[in-house]
Parts: C-alpha cells; sequence; structure tokens
C-alpha cells in the first residue's frame, strides 16, 4: 500500500475526530442547513487532497517544505477566502475582529511549537506530515479552548447563513476551479524553485 497526503491527512483527520476533546458541551445548536454541509460537500475535499498530491507531488516532484506550504496559504489562499466568507456572510467587523484574533494567536502558537517539524518535506512524506499536523491541533486547541465561549457568543449562525454557507461549501466552481487554481499556482511556484 503506497501512502500518500491524502491517505495521511485522513489519518490524521480521523484521529483528530477521534480524539478525546476537552471543549464544553454548552455550545449553541446549529441551524438545518449547517449541520447538512458536510454531507452535501461529500467527499469533495479527499479529491482535491488527490489533485493536489498528483499535481504537486507527482507531477512536479515538489520539493517545498510544509512550511512553504503553510506560508503560501496563509498569504495568498486563506485571506481571499476569508475575506470572501465575511462578505457572503455579513459578518460584522467586531466579530471579524475576534476571528482575526483567535486565528492569530492559534497561527503563532502553530508557529512556535511546530516550525521545526514543518521543515519536512511537504510531498511524499506522510509520517512528517502527521507528525505536523498532530503538533498543530495541539497547539491551538488551547487557543481555541481559552476564547471558546467568546467564539460562540459571536458565532451564532442564523439559518440564512447556513443556507449561505451551505451555497457557498456546495459551489461547484468553488470545487472545480477556485481551489483547483490555488493548487495550479502552488504548483508552478514550486516547480519555478526545482
Amino acid at each position: 500500500m503506497k501512502l500518500s497526503l491524502p491517505l495521511a491527512v485522513a489519518t490524521l483527520v480521523s484521529a483528530s475526530v477521534a480524539a478525546e476533546s476537552h471543549f464544553p458541551s454548552s455550545l449553541p445548536a446549529l441551524p438545518k442547513a449547517c449541520q447538512e454541509i458536510p454531507q452535501a460537500i461529500g467527499l469533495k475535499p479527499v479529491k482535491l487532497l488527490k489533485q493536489f498530491h498528483d499535481e504537486v507531488c507527482e507531477k512536479n516532484k515538489c520539493n517545498a517544505t510544509i512550511n512553504e506550504h503553510n506560508d503560501y496559504l496563509v498569504q495568498d489562499v486563506f485571506p481571499k477566502l476569508i475575506s470572501d466568507l465575511d462578505k457572503n456572510l455579513d459578518i460584522s467587523a467586531s466579530d471579524k475582529k475576534v476571528f482575526s484574533q483567535v486565528r492569530e494567536q492559534a497561527k503563532d502558537a502553530v508557529e512556535q511549537k511546530c516550525t521545526s517539524m514543518g521543515n519536512q518535506p511537504l510531498c511524499n512524506d506522510p509520517q512528517g506530515l502527521f507528525e505536523w499536523g498532530s503538533c498543530a491541533i495541539q497547539a491551538s486547541a488551547p487557543v481555541y479552548q481559552k476564547h471558546m465561549q467568546q467564539l460562540a457568543s459571536v458565532s451564532k449562525l442564523s439559518e440564512s447563513q447556513c443556507e449561505k454557507l451551505k451555497d457557498l461549501d456546495t459551489d461547484e466552481t468553488f470545487w472545480s476551479k477556485t481551489i483547483p487554481g490555488y493548487i495550479e499556482k502552488f504548483a508552478e511556484q514550486c516547480e519555478s524553485k526545482n
């Protein structure tokens, strides 16, 4: 059995879901449309991980590190996705500020604890990727736990917001063009460095 990026990520996600959670159980109930999102998305993220592995790792023989990929995500991908999400869901300025502060604290915690592990190859090293992912979860969990009540109070989604989120998350253009475009751009950047 060949280990690959999708397999490593699927294993990491499964392990994190199965791990003991210390989050409060008094979180607000999600509207029905939000509860339907995981089923509506289905296996699209796994297919994108395979596409990433095929395009970046196999085709371009990318030798980027986990840290280099994370820098690309933080600088080029997440700001655009977060901005679009904030705009489409009409997130207030004060709520944006809370989310931004918590994201920054979590990012800083991961950088502080996991940077040395992030110097491992991004491609074809499932063990290194798994170790970095485990470190990132362990480093960021205390930040989210510390701010759980604050996040819960500002993230109460309405049914209409959940419908918008579901529409965004199931938009075929997002899965077939937007995200693959980011994969292609990273592959090109990686290829130019090889």
